[in-house]
């Protein structure tokens, strides 16, 4: 019975643990994203689009760069499918990269269609004057603004005006 018991509180205390490990990790929220290229470089990605994705509205995307290992640097560069604009820092650089520790950055996007985008992000880590690279994908499904819901108030006015 002690055998049990003792096993019981063991599983309680890594599911604590863990909810506390993710609690401390602020990307948590955010999307992994897709690793389009081999893991030559040491770093991870993680992303959030930040409004609903509207064709003719511009949408800001923030991404954040988890690096697996120390660096003298870390950068990217940031480049939109055929139709999709993308705005703000397309290259950012990041100095004092420290292993699990991310750095955020933010940018925009906008299209003229109704589609299926991809952003793609290529992230450098630089170390001892070697870049290693690795490139990610990140869907952007633009959709049409939403129709207006039609006016509440002007249907008393209509049925008024009919009789």
């Amino acid at each position: 019975m002690a055998e049990a018991e003792a096993q019981a509180r063991a599983a309680l205390n890594a599911k604590k643990a863990a909810a506390a490990a993710k609690a401390a990790d602020p990307t948590a929220t955010m999307a992994r994203a897709v690793a389009t290229s081999k893991p030559d470089a040491p770093i991870d990605l993680k992303y959030d689009i930040l409004a609903k994705p509207i064709v003719g509205e511009s949408i800001e995307i923030e991404l954040a760069l988890i690096p697996t290992a120390s660096g003298d640097g870390m950068s990217a560069s940031i480049a939109g499918s055929a139709g999709l604009t993308v705005g703000g820092d397309r290259t950012p650089n990041f100095t004092g990269i420290k292993a699990g520790q991310a750095v955020r950055t933010r940018f925009t996007v906008k299209a003229d269609k109704e589609d299926d985008f991809y952003v793609t992000v290529a992230t450098t880590l630089h170390a001892a004057g070697v870049p290693s690279t690795r490139t990610y994908a990140i869907p952007v499904l633009m959709s049409m603004p939403p129709a207006p819901a039609p006016a509440a108030a002007d249907k008393p006015a209509a049925d008024a005006a009919k009789k």
